[in-house]
């Protein structure tokens, strides 16, 4: 039994009539895809930075936050050793 019988040759192309049509429209496809990776990989560049952005922002807010929270707290302690003649 032969495994691998030669065929005659196709009379046409070797590929239906339509595919060249079809080829073209995916290689559009692929180049208007491409263009739009190049685009979302600048819009994640821009976020990432105004994401480092934020958080030095939110860094220097915690600080803020941290030294006004302190602060309240050592003067309540002052106003309640005074009040309980602790000083």
């Amino acid at each position: 039994m032969d495994t691998n019988p030669s065929l005659p040759p196709s009379p046409g192309p070797p590929y239906p009539g339509a595919i060249e049509a079809r080829v073209g429209v995916l290689e559009q496809i692929a180049v208007s895809t491409k263009e739009i990776l190049v685009e979302i990989k600048q819009h994640i560049r821009e976020i990432k930075r105004e994401m480092n952005n934020m958080r030095s922002d939110q860094r220097s807010d915690f600080r803020l936050i941290f030294s006004a929270l302190v602060a309240t707290a050592l003067g309540l302690a002052g106003v309640m050793a005074h009040g309980l003649n602790w000083l």
